[in-house]
């Protein structure tokens, strides 16, 4: 898996989750759509978290996108269809779980679509 190859962690025996605490955060901080459509991005809905088993096990990209405020390792995953869904999944190691952050939707294309960790 390109994520072992990029950041040298190994995720083969994880499990993916997608506990309440990701939806929630996704849904109150991703959710609204006048302030997502002046991001340029495109409000999530509880249909959209039917496309993460596609946007994680079969990503157009996916790379290693540094820790987190809580020190956590994180990866950026990236599908383009109508739009980019790109979704960062933190690892838990101690559960063994690739775990639900965040997901946004962006409608306009920008430079650097990449999440800042430090705001999470």
């Amino acid at each position: 898996m390109k994520i072992k190859e990029e950041s040298g962690i190994d995720l083969k025996d994880y499990n993916i989750s997608i506990d309440a605490y990701g939806i929630k955060h996704v849904l109150q901080g991703h959710g609204d759509k006048k302030r997502e459509n002046s991001r340029g991005q495109q409000a999530v809905t509880g249909e959209d978290f039917e496309l993460l088993n596609q946007i994680i096990n079969c990503p157009d990209n996916v790379f290693f996108d540094g820790r987190d405020r809580f020190g956590r390792d994180c990866f950026q995953f990236q599908v383009q269809k109508e739009h980019k869904y790109v979704v960062i999944m933190e690892v838990r190691t101690g559960r063994k779980q690739l775990a639900l952050k965040t997901m946004r939707i962006f409608t306009t294309k920008k430079e650097n679509q990449n999440i800042n960790l430090d705001s999470l």
